[in-house]
Order: C-alpha cells, then sequence, then structure tokens
C-alpha cells in the first residue's frame, strides 16, 4: 500500500509540473501579455509540438487517475467504521 501512495503522490506532482508548463507555455504561444517575456517563444512551439511530453503528461495524467480510483475503491471495500 505505501508503494501505491508513493506513487500517486509523485504522478501528481509531475501532473501538477507538467500542466503548469503546458498552461504557461500555451499563454506565451497564445500571445497574451507578459508571458512572451516569461518563455521563449520557439522554446513554446517547441514544447507544444513535441509529442514526447504530451505522452508524458498524458501518461502521468492517466497514472494518477487510476491510482486515485483504486484508492477510493479500496478504502470502499473496507467499510465504514474500520481503520488502517
Amino acid at each position: 500500500m505505501g508503494l501505491m501512495i508513493k506513487a500517486m503522490k509523485y504522478s501528481g506532482w509531475l501532473l501538477l509540473l507538467l500542466m503548469v508548463l503546458y498552461i504557461a507555455t500555451g499563454l506565451a504561444y497564445a500571445g497574451y501579455p507578459g508571458f512572451d517575456m516569461l518563455i521563449d517563444m520557439g522554446t513554446a512551439t517547441w514544447i507544444h509540438s513535441n509529442l514526447v511530453l504530451l505522452g508524458v503528461l498524458l501518461l502521468s495524467l492517466f497514472t494518477h487517475c487510476c491510482l486515485r480510483v483504486l484508492s477510493a475503491l479500496r478504502k470502499r471495500s473496507k467499510g465504514p467504521g474500520t481503520a488502517e
């Protein structure tokens, strides 16, 4: 059970960092004021056209969601009033 919690925690942090990266570069790519100073336009284009980073993002999202559902199912199957 401890390994699942660690994997869930690390996949969640990885997912958070990747989503912040994609949102910031997406806003710079779209031309929002101020974001062009935060990140270079060439870097934003490279990040959004790189399929490996998109695959890592989707794999992290899928892993984190699966682990969260598995954790919820395990808690539910134990029943009310039981402690770990």
